[in-house]
């Protein structure tokens, strides 16, 4: 069975040069040509499916991309190892940005707090992947008007970040600001302003890759 996915996986590795050179489109296109040669619900499938899904192309239509993120979801959740995992993981991420894409912010909602879940379940509650599913399910909680939640949420993930980075962190800095953003939405705008401050704080003694967060704040 390896030996009969071996061509379709070696076929990964110039694709991947493909979308690392941002030839989407080409690199879409020879997944999917690839594809067609795979042994179905195999592991090279998976692979395909997935890079076929998380780049989703637009003229593939939303339901299309979906269902090629479903079948690769399906293999990497069989497989329960620790690789299956985390490309179920990064499967469940591409399906949350596809749905927040394509306007559909409950569907993405529900693929990032899996997504969570399971980077919870399989690699630690306090994660860096657990924070950045919660972070953008977060946001989608946001467009949808769910404020209390997302309020819930963030206050969760700001817990969670200081226990793994402490204090005085970027991580801990980006959930502060989330908190005061949220707050500032609903017009509390004291505990808004000390939620800002204090990323602001953190901020002061970061380094430079912190320029897009200072600018939110400020």
């Amino acid at each position: 069975a390896i030996a009969a996915d071996e061509p379709a996986m070696l076929d990964l590795f110039d694709i991947e040069r493909q979308m690392e050179k941002g030839e989407k489109a080409a690199a879409s296109d020879a997944a999917m040509q690839r594809l067609d040669k795979a042994r179905p619900k195999s592991v090279a499938a998976a692979e395909l499916d997935g890079v076929i899904g998380c780049i989703g192309m637009p003229a593939l239509g939303t339901d299309v991309i979906l269902q090629h993120l479903q079948s690769a979801k399906d293999v990497w959740h069989a497989q329960h190892s620790l690789r299956g995992a985390y490309r179920e993981y990064d499967v469940l991420l591409c399906e949350g940005r596809t749905n927040a894409r394509f306007g559909r912010e409950s569907a993405a909602v529900d693929a990032f707090t899996a997504a969570a879940k399971l980077a919870a379940a399989t690699f630690g509650e306090d994660v860096a992947a657990r924070l950045s599913a919660d972070y953008q399910a977060a946001s989608e909680l946001e467009q949808l008007g769910r404020v209390r939640e997302e309020l819930e949420l963030r206050e969760d993930t700001l817990r969670r970040a200081r226990r793994r980075d402490g204090d005085q962190h970027l991580q801990t800095a980006e959930a502060e600001a989330g908190i005061g953003a949220c707050l500032q939405q609903i017009g509390d705008y004291g505990p808004a302003r000390e939620h800002y401050e204090a990323a602001e704080k953190i901020l002061g003694d970061s380094d430079p890759r912190s320029t897009n967060l200072r600018l939110r704040v400020l």
